[in-house]
């Protein structure tokens, strides 16, 4: 009906219409965290249908490194209530306390059970990918001592050019020099912290939180874990359990983590300039600062695996 005679009594044709149902029989595979921390990290998944099924559709999984990671739960079942928004399920890891790098692999699905369905009975999901993250790291002793200025080179090339022990020690990642320091060329720029062991204005600093660091051996005796301000627990009434080295070694650090003498920021062996240096088997603030010495004094230093 129209108001207009042009219009009125018109017949309109009909228009034939398909709707394509977009819902298809196929299991979906979300990550959420697939790298996660073997302290304290948990990977987390999201499994749920295509389609709504016509009766239960349970899917075991697999983990593809039971010793590094399991499964929690290791099965879901989707049904005509959840199968849209899915089911949840996590990859809890094995803090094994052994430093052997990280470890990637994936959780494979084994084939649906649905009996009250052919279309998902059977069906297997795709596998998704996983990686634990080791969180030890080995702290060691340079083999050779140096003057202040590291015989020319700079801290972390004295780290790099070396394997600790008598070289069969695999280092998973590359290391770096356990000192703070600041030269005029940009050859090292290193800050631990700008306030008392507090960790602030960290420049290319070495330690990371939660990471636990090893003494020089591959699985050797727990030096400490790093707190939250990317520093080893030596605040008093606090201590190590190991050693950082049992050598005394260049650190450029006072006693709270700040900045002390740095040998003109390594670059000087000259007996007039001084560098902090921490003793050997220290398990307090010694072992990163006790003394200054002349940087004529050819001394050791520690390196950090990063």
């Amino acid at each position: 009906m129209s108001a207009d005679p042009a219009y009125s009594g018109y017949d309109v044709p009909e228009v034939n219409g398909v709707n394509a149902d977009n819902d298809q029989a196929q299991i979906i595979t979300t990550p959420l965290a697939s790298a996660f921390s073997e302290y304290g990290g948990k990977g987390q998944y999201n499994l749920r249908l295509g389609s709504p099924p016509a009766g239960s559709v349970t899917i075991n999984m697999r983990s593809g490194r039971p010793d590094r990671a399991v499964l929690q739960p290791a099965s879901v079942t989707l049904t005509t209530a959840n199968w849209q928004a899915g089911a949840g399920f996590m990859l809890v890891p094995t803090d094994d306390q052994l430093r052997d790098g990280d470890a990637a692999f994936t959780v494979t699905f084994d084939p649906a059970v649905a009996t009250q369905d052919p279309a998902y009975a059977g069906r297997v999901a795709s596998p998704v990918p996983a990686t634990v993250l080791d969180d030890e790291r080995v702290i060691f002793t340079s083999k050779n001592a140096h003057p202040g200025d590291m015989d020319g080179q700079s801290p972390d090339d004295v780290c790099a050019r070396q394997d600790p022990g008598d070289g069969s020690l695999v280092l998973f990642h590359p290391p770096k020099a356990f000192l703070v320091g600041r030269t005029s060329g940009g050859t090292i720029n290193r800050v631990a912290s700008n306030t008392a062991y507090q960790g602030d204005g960290q420049q290319d600093w070495v330690l990371r939180a939660g990471l636990q660091y090893l003494s020089d051996d591959r699985d050797g005796a727990v030096i400490a874990r790093a707190n939250q301000n990317n520093l080893l627990p030596i605040e008093p009434p606090q201590s190590l359990s190991g050693p950082i080295s049992q050598q005394t070694i260049w650190t450029g650090l006072l006693p709270d983590w700040t900045s002390g003498e740095d040998c003109t920021g390594w670059t000087s062996a000259y007996g007039i300039d001084l560098g902090r240096s921490g003793k050997g088997g220290g398990l307090d603030s010694v072992g990163i600062s006790y003394n200054a010495n002349q940087c004529t004094t050819p001394q050791n230093i520690a390196c950090v695996e990063q």
